[in-house]
C-alpha cells in the first residue's frame, strides 16, 4: 500500500522502508541480480505468496521483506537507496506524461494513447493508466474509464491511511471520473489535515488539489458542496500560489456565473482572462476558455 512505512529494528537501528508497489522493484532486482523464484524459496515464504507479491497483490511483513531483500544479496541500505531512485523514475515519467496530454490536448491524441500500458504489471502501472486514462476521457470527451477504473481508484485511496504527494496526484488526475460524493469525502480528508499538507514543498499541490475539486464540483452545479470548499480555499490560496490562486479566481467566478447567469457575470470571466494572459499564461487561459465553454452550454439545474 502507498506511503506505509515499515520500521525495522535490526542490531538497535531501525529501517525505515517506504512502499511503493515494493513488489515489482524487487523482482526486477531480483532478476537483475541472477537469482530465480526458486533460489529465494525457503521456510519464510511460498512460491505463491512471493509471486503475489511481486505481481502487487499483496504485502509483506517487515522483517520478511528485511529477509527477502538479504537473499538477494543486497544489503537494507543498498536496496532502499535502488528503490528511491526506481520509484522517482517512474512517477517523473507518469507526471510528465499527464502533464503532456493534459497541456497537448486532441492535438496529439493518437501519441497521448500510446502512454496507456498494455498489459500492466503491478498496482503502479494499473493507477498509472487510470490516470492517463482520466484524463483523456476529460479532454476528448471520449469514454476511457470503465466501472472497475473508478472501482479501483476509490478502494485505494479509501485504503490509504497517511497520504503521500503520490495519492494527491491521484486524486487530482481522477477527480474527473469520481462521484461527487466520493470527491468530496476525499477532500474533506485532504481539509483535516491541512496541518499536515499547507507547509512545505507540498503546500502547492495540497491547494492545486483542493482548488481543482472545488472546480469540478462547480462544474456539476453542485453548488452546496462547491461553497463549502470555497470558504476554505478563501483563507488559505494567496499571491504567493500565483498559479492556484488564478484558478482559484476563475473558478469563483463561474460559480457565480452558474449561480446567476447574467451577461455581467460571464463578462466578469472572459475579462479576468484576458487580464491574466497579458501575463503570459497562455495555456492556462486556453484551458479555461474552453471550460467557459462547457459551462456555457450546461442546462441549469435546481
Amino acid at each position: 500500500m502507498l506511503s506505509n512505512l515499515f520500521l525495522y529494528q535490526k542490531g538497535g537501528k531501525y529501517l525505515k522502508i517506504e512502499e511503493i508497489q515494493e513488489g515489482s522493484f524487487y523482482r526486477d532486482k531480483r532478476v537483475a541480480r541472477g537469482f530465480h523464484q526458486v533460489d529465494i524459496l525457503d521456510n519464510t515464504i511460498t512460491a505463491s505468496t512471493l509471486s503475489r507479491f511481486e505481481n502487487g497483490n499483496t504485502q509483506l511483513k517487515a522483517e520478511t521483506l528485511f529477509h527477502l531483500i538479504e537473499k538477494i544479496g543486497m544489503t537494507a541500505s543498498e536496496y532502499d537507496n535502488a528503490r528511491r531512485h526506481y520509484q522517482l523514475n517512474r512517477m517523473d515519467k507518469l507526471y510528465d506524461n499527464l502533464n503532456h496530454i493534459m497541456f497537448l490536448g486532441k492535438e496529439s491524441l493518437a501519441e497521448s494513447e500510446k502512454f496507456i500500458i498494455t498489459s500492466p504489471k503491478d498496482r503502479f502501472e494499473k493507477l498509472s493508466n487510470i490516470l492517463i486514462k482520466a484524463v483523456l476521457e476529460d479532454v476528448t470527451g471520449k469514454s476511457y474509464i470503465s466501472p472497475v477504473d473508478k472501482q479501483l481508484v476509490g478502494d485505494y485511496l479509501f485504503n490509504i491511511e497517511y497520504w503521500s504527494e503520490f495519492e494527491m496526484r491521484v486524486l487530482y488526475y481522477t477527480r474527473f471520473i469520481l462521484d461527487t460524493g466520493d470527491l468530496c469525502d476525499f477532500g474533506e480528508l485532504l481539509i483535516k489535515r491541512t496541518q499536515h499538507f499547507y507547509q512545505g514543498e507540498i503546500k502547492r499541490l495540497f491547494l492545486a488539489t483542493l482548488s481543482s475539486l472545488y472546480g469540478v464540483l462547480v462544474e456539476r452545479q453542485a453548488f452546496r458542496e462547491a461553497s463549502y470548499f470555497r470558504a476554505f480555499l478563501e483563507e488559505k490560496v494567496t499571491q504567493k500560489e500565483l498559479e492556484v490562486f488564478i484558478c482559484f479566481n476563475i473558478e469563483k467566478l463561474a460559480h457565480d456565473y452558474l449561480l446567476d447567469r447574467t451577461k455581467k457575470n460571464l463578462t466578469q470571466i472572459e475579462d479576468y482572462l484576458n487580464k491574466i494572459e497579458t501575463i503570459g499564461v497562455t495555456v492556462l487561459v486556453k484551458f479555461y476558455r474552453e471550460w467557459l465553454k462547457k459551462l456555457e452550454s450546461k442546462p441549469v439545474t435546481n
